[in-house]
């Protein structure tokens, strides 16, 4: 791939003599003239030999060029191979017809999750292996182990809880050991409790309950369903709040008030035009001032109903970033409860915080445990067939269900 090459090794968009520099300089030094195809790996495998003794002498077709490309399996796969070199056969053929490369490799896995459903195939590939990346999941069974890795480390502990709820709404706020927002100081008429995610010196002295486990939100609410489940289906309804929400007590009463007398399932506050958000409907003036039905909520600070929680809360196991979850949990409760989403225009909150998703210390936290938001995002859309574009929260054509009979959970 002469730009690939170019680009990478030789710092130009197109060398005229990329070939010629792999075969004198490059091949010794380890560079990829192809996504597949490792030099410094195959020399070891073949015990000396190079890419044009691969393209040329048959007898070595069956040894691997790369971890990638495993030559073996894939003749297996493919019978119909008699005279063309394997990768040659999957690089001209077999990728554009789903064929995938390895017995480790999903290819549709790749393609939605990893390469977020970009048209030319080798185009990733370059990207991914020609800048080194060793350190993907290669499909759906490797994340769930880096998934199952992390959440296996998480330890929850309740370090203050009341006998009973004191209110019927709770406000559930993952914080850091400086979260302090005067909603939880001040009167309310609704329960908080405050989830810190890193080291605890000093304890919110106002809220009700006090947890501490690291991770993340959507980990934090998995295991407090998974172990004390009766602390949420104490409430009618609970706000799963981050801590770079600013949003006032009466808003948050709205809120509650919203979904209770309208027997709503998902509810979300609109966000003020300085907030960060990647769904413009879901701010102002866009958002409007009416109560409007959404296609889905988002995950910073979705309202949920406590039977919504109860028949859908299994979605927080599916991820660890929170990424999708959301889009997840709308979809589940829509198939369960019909068209009972909202969005309430009319209590704005302000989403503090720019999302960084390159250099963000919340996103390297993740990356440092082999953790991608994209990645899981891909993932989830994929095998629960979602939309996670940026047009995956809109308004519903339908008009929301109001005011109906609900049965109890």
């Amino acid at each position: 791939m002469h730009e690939m090459y170019s680009e990478n090794y030789l710092k130009k968009k197109r060398h005229k003599l990329a070939i010629l520099h792999y075969i004198l300089i490059g091949e010794k030094r380890g560079y990829l003239p192809n996504p597949f195809f490792d030099p410094l790996y195959f020399k070891r495998e073949s015990r000396g030999f190079g890419l044009a003794d691969f393209l040329c002498n048959r007898k070595l077709w069956v040894y691997s060029p790369s971890p990638r490309f495993d030559s073996k399996w894939y003749i297996s796969q493919n019978h119909q191979i008699t005279d063309l070199n394997p990768l040659v056969h999957f690089w001209t053929l077999g990728m554009d017809q789903g064929r995938a490369p390895s017995p480790i490799i999903d290819l549709r896995f790749v393609d939605r999750a990893v390469c977020r459903d970009r048209p030319d195939h080798r185009v990733w590939a370059v990207k991914l292996f020609a800048a080194g990346a060793t350190d993907v999941p290669w499909n759906s069974q490797q994340l769930r182990e880096r998934q199952d890795l992390f959440y296996s480390k998480i330890v929850l502990e309740v370090l203050r809880e009341p006998n009973a709820a004191k209110n019927p709404f709770l406000v559930f706020v993952q914080a850091n050991r400086s979260f302090d927002a005067p909603f939880v100081r001040h009167c309310r008429n609704f329960d908080v409790l405050v989830n810190y995610y890193d080291c605890v010196e000093t304890i919110s002295p106002s809220a009700d309950y006090v947890l501490h486990q690291k991770g993340t939100k959507t980990t934090a609410i998995r295991k407090v369903l998974e172990q004390r489940p009766d602390i949420l289906f104490r409430y009618k309804a609970i706000l799963f709040l981050d801590d770079d929400i600013s949003i006032s007590i009466t808003s948050i009463e709205s809120l509650f008030e919203t979904i209770d007398t309208c027997e709503l399932d998902l509810v979300q506050a609109s966000l003020s035009p300085e907030s960060k958000c990647h769904f413009d409907i879901l701010k102002q003036p866009n958002a409007g001032g009416a109560l409007t039905p959404l296609t889905a909520v988002e995950i910073m600070m979705p309202v949920i109903s406590a039977r919504a929680l109860h028949k859908c809360g299994w979605v927080f196991q599916e991820g660890i970033s929170g990424w999708a979850i959301d889009l997840l949990l709308s979809a589940k409760v829509r198939e369960s409860f019909g068209n009972t989403i909202a969005l309430a225009g009319s209590v704005v909150a302000c989403h503090e915080r720019e999302v960084d998703t390159v250099n963000g210390a919340f996103y390297n936290f993740l990356k440092s445990h082999g953790i991608d938001a994209t990645i899981e995002a891909g993932d989830i859309a994929s095998r629960f067939d979602l939309d996670d574009s940026r047009g995956a929260i809109s308004i519903h054509p339908e008009p929301l269900c109001l005011t109906r009979h609900r049965p109890g959970i």
